[in-house]
């Protein structure tokens, strides 16, 4: 069972998912005497590894989130078991906000960095009489998106495509004073992207009108640009979820 299915089962099973606020402000000696449910124990925010920017020579590299009325990212579940150990599930939690707009993160040059920002989190826990064996002690939500999106200059991103543009299959040139876009709809997935009670959880942007990657020449020459698909394989830009660029194209 996933992390998803983890979560959706215990509302199944009719576990209370108690509303922020209130259920902090419980008293745990009644909540004992109650059949099992969950509550909120308490609220924690965590960077998380959103995307990564590739600049090359005269192009810089935007990452741009929540352009549009939301912003949307999947981020790592943690689970704790019926014995108290914190792990990774298997799935992810999709967050949502109506109320942060227009934040962006560039990078200008040969660079290649990651992009984070500020999520927060809901520690779940379990309490109250007559819980089954097998129930999870706690888990994490993640439920909005904070903002404080940065490029990490003192991290490095994996180089990728960047400076071999010209030999990807799907590459196309980028002319003076123009940019591209990644597609619509597609989602670029980040390993060890933040630690939660000591377990290492990723993250994933999801690309759709909130997010996306843009490139812009600012040379007198064109540039070789190209794209990777979410499994890592070289794709026209039209089918992109990650833009590279590089190197100037010559003698064509």
């Amino acid at each position: 069972m996933n992390g998803r299915q983890t979560l959706t089962a215990l509302v199944f099973a009719g576990v209370l998912l108690a509303a922020p606020g209130g259920a902090a402000a419980a008293d745990s000696t009644a909540a004992a005497a109650e059949p099992c449910h969950y509550v909120l124990k308490r609220k924690v925010d965590r960077r998380v590894r959103m995307s990564e920017v590739h600049g090359w020579t005269g192009v810089s590299s935007t990452f741009e989130y929540a352009a549009g009325n939301e912003a949307d990212t999947y981020v790592g579940v943690a689970v704790q078991s019926p014995g108290g150990h914190w792990g990774a599930g298997s799935g992810t939690d999709h967050v949502t906000s109506a109320k942060v707009f227009g934040q962006t993160a560039s990078v200008r040059g040969r660079r290649n960095r990651p992009v984070t920002g500020m999520f927060k989190f809901h520690i779940i826990k379990r309490v109250g009489r007559d819980c089954p064996e097998n129930a999870v002690k706690g888990f994490t939500r993640a439920v909005r998106f904070e903002g404080g999106m940065r490029v990490e200059k003192n991290k490095s991103a994996p180089r990728g495509l960047s400076g071999r543009c010209d030999k990807a299959a799907g590459h196309r040139k980028l002319f003076p004073s123009t940019s591209v876009f990644t597609s619509t709809a597609r989602s670029f997935t980040y390993d060890r992207a933040f630690s939660l009670f000591g377990v290492t959880l990723g993250s994933s942007t999801t690309f759709s009108k909130n997010a996306q990657i843009k490139l812009v020449n600012h040379t007198k020459h064109p540039v070789w640009v190209c794209g990777l698909s979410t499994s890592g394989q070289a794709v026209p830009i039209a089918d992109a979820a990650m833009l590279y660029a590089g190197p100037r194209v010559r003698g064509k």
